[in-house]
């Protein structure tokens, strides 16, 4: 599992042109390493898989934190009206799943993530590093 050791995370930052509103790509890793370790011993089982059949067999009030630090992303980003955690998916090599957050707080989508999309995305956003605050870590409740 991956932790906040003073290491900068990456975010890819991709503006519209037409709004100048933005959308932030971020590993599910970086934000959420919890998750990754909570399913380990299943593997049959996805990262982020509560949003997706609303709910995780680990019932440990994981939605609450993540969308915690969520809001200290959106928070710090003004501009980004969309952050999208994304991270590979077990079954199958290659492919990416993604949760896509609203700033107005919508429900998140769950969503595959096309890889003809993402390669254009890589070209066209800005690319930031970032420590995440320790205290976005600290405050977890997730034992």
């Amino acid at each position: 599992m991956q932790t906040n050791t003073n290491k900068p995370a990456l975010f890819l930052k991709v503006v519209g042109k037409i709004t100048g509103r933005s959308t932030l790509f971020v590993k599910l890793d970086y934000l959420f390493p919890e998750c990754q370790f909570l399913i380990n011993d299943l593997p049959k089982m996805s990262p982020l898989i509560c949003f997706r059949e609303n709910g995780c067999p680990r019932n440990r009030n994981c939605i609450e934190t993540l969308h915690k630090r969520v809001n200290c992303i959106l928070d710090t980003f003004t501009d980004v009206d969309h952050l999208i955690l994304y991270f590979k998916y077990r079954d199958r090599p290659g492919s990416q799943r993604a949760v896509l957050f609203y700033r107005d707080e919508r429900d998140p989508k769950y969503f595959v993530l096309n890889r003809c999309s993402w390669d254009k995305f890589k070209h066209v956003g800005t690319i930031y590093e970032w420590v995440l605050p320790n205290e976005l870590f600290l405050s977890a409740k997730i034992s």
